[in-house]
């Protein structure tokens, strides 16, 4: 299990991304260390938190962009 930061273009730590040996991932916000979504590997799918289909292939960063836009 390794982690990937996300930051902005000025350096801030937006959240990360977990990945998994087996290829899936998770993405969490930083500040509130919240899981925001997960991408499944063997599927091929990006889902929210809830359980939602976001789309194929993996999208977890833009649920991370998503939810920090979502409160400016």
């Amino acid at each position: 299990m390794t982690e990937e930061y996300i930051k902005d273009f000025s350096g801030y730590i937006l959240g990360y991304i977990v990945h998994e040996d087996n290829g899936d991932e998770k993405v969490v916000d930083f500040d509130t260390r919240k899981v925001l979504g997960y991408y499944k590997a063997s599927e091929n799918t990006t889902r929210e938190f809830s359980g939602k289909i976001v789309g194929r292939g993996n999208r977890l960063s833009e649920l991370l962009y998503k939810e920090k836009n979502k409160n400016k």
